[in-house]
């Protein structure tokens, strides 16, 4: 099974995975980051994040929607800005990015030239976020995993190995849904 086959496999990750609670003091995964969630009494429009996330009590019965909508976004900002990076420096052109809930993957490029990511990589180190970006991007150069294709990740990102076995280690922590 590839490394990107992952989503909900139970030979690579436990079965049992703990929801959050949205509790004050429960932590929320950010870019490799544990980051404390606070319930605030006022009124705030959506998640704020300052060093901390920050919801409203009256959001918190729908915080799960909230934070993966805001997972999404930042994920649409960030991927899109470094697949843009990576594909000048790589001489490759993609078509559209679109960021998802992917079920058995963490990225995937379709024949179109389209790249696929899912949300949840953004629980995940920045080294990761770009390794998966690395990885998608040298699919339109070579398709298969030969090893001309681990040479052309390797040389953009030279701890792609690092980022991989991250990924084992610690995908399941990505995948604790909400």
């Amino acid at each position: 099974m590839s490394l990107f086959q992952k989503t909900n496999h139970e030979q690579k990750y436990p079965p049992q995975r703990q929801r959050k609670e949205f509790v004050s003091g429960e932590t929320i995964p950010y870019l490799g980051r544990n980051y404390r969630l606070e319930i605030d009494d006022q009124s705030i429009p959506g998640i704020e994040f300052h060093s901390r996330f920050i919801i409203s009590r009256d959001n918190q019965p729908q915080a799960a929607r909230l934070f993966r909508q805001w997972y999404i976004e930042r994920a649409n900002e960030r991927i899109s800005s470094r697949a843009q990076y990576f594909g000048a420096a790589m001489g490759v052109v993609f078509n559209r990015i679109l960021i998802s809930d992917l079920k058995v993957r963490w990225g995937s490029c379709t024949p179109s030239s389209n790249l696929n990511f899912n949300w949840r990589i953004m629980k995940g180190p920045s080294f990761v976020i770009d390794y998966l970006v690395v990885h998608e991007l040298a699919h339109l150069i070579e398709t298969n995993h030969t090893p001309r294709f681990w040479n052309i990740v390797a040389i953009q990102v030279p701890r792609w190995e690092h980022a991989k076995t991250w990924l084992r280690n610690h995908g399941d922590l990505l995948e604790v849904d909400f």
